[in-house]
């Protein structure tokens, strides 16, 4: 099994002992303690054991003997993440053979000389258990990372796909209207130059021009409906003047007296939008909508619904036809007769802080619900309005780290390094650190880990609680939340995360969402 693919680490101790008597006193010590723990039978079960993902190991220079190379391998082969903890009891004035050099000098071996004394024991198992539950919340996050990572990968082959379509479909845009120009309009107007022409010839002859002239005039009021044609293409009036359902009923009308669809539009926008160019866009990601439906969908009717509310938008363009399935148009989408292209739609909704959500299978119909933000165009923008929840003026979050961990602190920057609107302004590996980045940065929130050296959590939080009321602080630890959770609130902490939860949930809780 992969790292990435199991979710729920084993933190079992694994004990391999020789004899009864050094067998049953180790165990009784855990038993003491209530730690889950797991009684081997010889080294090649252990190396099985580390090998699947196991906790910290407690065994003795007896029980390994010459196969103890074999576990020093298998450690050695450990992903980048894993450090598994190694306990080793040997006797008091036993001198370890030199083959158990390369066990006894990993900074992650303790060398146990018995006898030992069982809250020494205890306290030093305990240390290993939270150690191995670090270096599985680390895991977490560096699979969280991988996943991040493989989705821009997809992205950015999206984007530099949809950026060749945009380039194509400009270049296809301007022979459109070249050929537009000079197969229809240029056509008309030399041919209204050759009848002027006729006229010129036939008022020197003083002959009748009645008829000519009436087929001149007609003529140029077909180029001028070409010219109009043309105009309303490239920047529809009705958007230049109306409120957008307006220009959208104006669009269904066109829809209908252009290819014979029946657009049905129902809702309300009675103002305009702020800016134009949001407006701009949702009307052209309908007219794309729309038209998918008249190349794809093998139906005669349409729907539009406009909902709107004080700070968002929803258009939902729908049908009863044909239907498709997102998933295959996801790799083979591209702009229609240079228009966005769905996948176009959704990012530049994104760019704009909304989202195209499709809803569609074959035989079934399709639904696609755009959502934007909005404010009114005759409200004055203000950039230090705040959002009432703790945020800076532009609605960022700023976000300090505490944790004496270099690679989770680095896990969490890149978790919310993919959130548009958190920014980790300072970090700090100790609490009496944090005091001081806290002052000089000024954060919305602070990420705070509980067992921490110099000042640890709980101490932490109740001197920012003390100088900084307004702060939201979100305790961090391996521990259960019901036991520790409860400490850090009753320290100043307004929430709880342990380390093992899903990144979403994280995120969640800066942007203070309980989930």
């Amino acid at each position: 099994m992969d790292d990435a693919d199991r979710t729920i680490p084993d933190n079992q101790v694994a004990l391999l002992v020789d004899g009864a008597r050094n067998g049953v006193a180790i165990r009784r010590m855990l038993d003491e303690i209530a730690i889950d723990h797991a009684m081997l039978d010889d080294v090649d079960s252990l190396v099985a054991r580390i090998e699947a993902g196991c906790g910290p190991v407690v065994t003795t220079a007896e029980s390994l003997g010459r196969q103890v190379e074999s576990v020093v391998d298998v450690l050695a082969g450990q992903p980048s993440w894993s450090d598994v903890p190694v306990i080793l009891f040997t006797s008091q004035n036993a001198r370890l053979p030199v083959r158990f050099a390369s066990l006894t000098h990993r900074s992650n071996t303790t060398v146990l000389r018995r006898p030992i004394q069982t809250t020494t024991f205890v306290t030093i198992v305990r240390s290993a258990l939270a150690d191995r539950e670090r270096q599985y919340a680390v895991r977490e996050l560096l699979a969280h990372l991988e996943r991040l990572n493989d989705r821009n990968e997809r992205r950015i082959h999206q984007l530099q796909r949809l950026s060749f379509q945009l380039s194509r479909a400009e270049e296809h845009e301007r022979r459109r209207l070249a050929s537009l120009l000079h197969d229809e309009l240029q056509q008309i107007l030399v041919g209204a130059q050759f009848r002027l022409n006729a006229l010129e010839r036939r008022a020197g002859d003083g002959r009748s021009i009645d008829n000519p002239t009436r087929e001149l005039r007609q003529q140029l009021s077909e180029a001028i409906d070409r010219t109009r044609h043309l105009s309303h293409e490239l920047s529809p009036p009705a958007l230049r003047s109306q409120t957008l359902f307006e220009a959208i009923e104006w669009l269904g009308g066109q829809m209908k007296s252009s290819y014979g669809l029946e657009v049905t539009v129902a809702g309300a926008i009675d103002r305009r939008l702020d800016p134009e160019d949001l407006e701009t866009f949702a009307y052209r990601a309908v007219q794309e909508l729309l038209f998918n439906v008249v190349k794809h969908a093998a139906t005669e009717h349409a729907w539009v619904d406009i909902a709107g509310s004080e700070g968002s938008m929803t258009i939902t363009v729908r049908d009863e036809g044909a239907g498709f399935s997102p998933e295959a148009l996801e790799d083979a989408q591209g702009p229609l007769e240079g228009g966005l292209g769905l996948f176009g739609i959704q990012e530049r909704a994104r760019i704009l802080g909304g989202d195209l959500e499709i809803a569609s299978a074959p035989d079934q119909g399709s639904r696609c619900e755009l959502s934007l933000p909005l404010r009114s165009r005759a409200e004055p923008p203000s950039a230090s309005r705040g959002d009432g929840d703790g945020r800076q003026g532009n609605g960022i979050v700023r976000v300090v780290i505490v944790d004496d961990h270099h690679y989770l602190r680095e896990g969490v920057k890149t978790l919310l390094a993919e959130e548009a609107d958190l920014e980790v302004v300072g970090e700090a590996a100790d609490g009496r650190r944090a005091l001081d980045v806290i002052n000089e940065c000024r954060p919305d929130v602070v990420l705070l880990d509980i067992a921490m050296p110099v000042m640890d959590g709980l101490e932490t939080a109740r001197r920012l609680r003390e100088r900084h009321p307004d702060l939201r602080i979100i305790g961090l630890s391996t521990f259960a939340h019901d036991e520790m959770g409860e400490r850090m609130r009753r320290a100043g902490a307004d929430t709880y995360v342990c380390k093992s939860d899903a990144g979403e949930r994280l995120v969640a809780a800066v942007r203070g969402i309980d989930r």
